[in-house]
This record gives structure tokens, sequence and C-alpha cells, in this order.
């Protein structure tokens, strides 16, 4: 359902104080999006360093650097490193995708 449908379906059950809440929450989702479509387009150009300089497209000690980096912040931000670890996971997941798309192997 969209917040709309939300809304105004809603509309009497929720006191304005929830519905901004929720549009504060809509507005972070959709920052988060972009941030996630800028990461993903660098993606490519990572291919090309490596495809040029003839590096492996997997570098696991970098991936597990970021996770446990990604981690620390969590913790120091109070979020659930676990939820931060499975979504860094994803993440590196979709990269994964991508470089093999553009250098095989």
């Amino acid at each position: 359902k969209s917040v709309m449908n939300l809304k105004s379906k809603n509309q009497g059950k929720n006191p304005d104080g929830l519905l901004k809440i929720r549009d504060e929450i809509d507005s972070l989702n959709r920052k988060l999006i972009k941030i996630v479509a800028k990461r993903t387009a660098l993606i490519p150009l990572v291919a090309d360093y490596k495809i040029k300089n003839n590096l492996p497209r997997v570098d696991l000690e970098r991936e597990k650097s970021i996770i446990e980096k990604c981690r620390r912040m969590a913790i120091e931000q109070e979020v659930n490193p676990d939820l931060i670890e499975n979504i860094v996971k994803l993440l590196i997941e979709d990269a994964h995708r991508i470089e093999l798309k553009k250098m095989g192997k």
C-alpha cells in the first residue's frame, strides 16, 4: 500500500504526530535509495579499474574489512550491527552481480 492510501484510509485513526513521523521515515527511505543508487553507480568504475589493473573481481579481505567497519559504526550509532551487516552483505552481493556482468569470471 502506498503512504497516500495509508494516510487517507487511516486519517481518523492516526494522530498528526504519527503521520509526521511516518513522513520523516518516508523521506529517509527516499534518501537511502538515492545513496544506494549513487553507491551502485560506482561499481562499474571499480570493475573497470580491476580490469585495467588485472585485479581479481572478488577481494574477500576488503569485504571483511567493510563489514567490520560498518558493524563498528553501527554500534557507535546505537544501531543493530547485525542489521547493518546484513544490509552491507546485500550491497556487496549486488556489487558482485554488477562486476560479474561487466568482468565475467
